[in-house]
């Protein structure tokens, strides 16, 4: 399993928050939240380069989305790796999302699977 992660977790739903949260800092990882996207942008800006990993849900309350996210965190977190939650992306999505070298999950067992694989979480 990795070590101890400094990671940014976006997500409009509490529950996907607290869960996903409490898992990952039971793990010994560092876990900031942002319901958001004009959040996580604050604190990427606070905190640069501070964030191994920003998982990022696509739909987010406010104007800006997950792609907000990920193109901001581009510039900010050179040091980060980008994670999106969809079910759904258009091309355009898509291919920004490759660009950032974003890994995508397409529901919460797939994220689950994911964070298993990469090592933040045991399987």
């Amino acid at each position: 399993m990795k070590e101890s992660q400094n990671i940014l977790f976006v997500d409009s739903d509490e529950d996907m928050r607290h869960v996903f949260g409490a898992r990952l800092r039971q793990h010994g990882h560092t876990v900031t939240f942002a319901s958001n996207a004009e959040e996580a942008v604050g604190l990427m800006r606070q905190h640069k380069n501070a964030y191994d990993l920003i998982i990022t849900d696509l739909h987010l309350a406010g104007e800006k989305s997950g792609m907000d996210v990920i193109q901001e965190g581009d510039i900010l977190q050179a040091k980060g790796r980008f994670w999106l939650i969809s079910a759904s992306l258009d091309h355009n999505e898509a291919q920004m999302a490759y660009r950032a070298q974003a890994k995508i999950a397409v529901n919460k067992v797939d994220l689950d699977s994911m964070l298993q694989k990469e090592g933040f979480l045991p399987y």
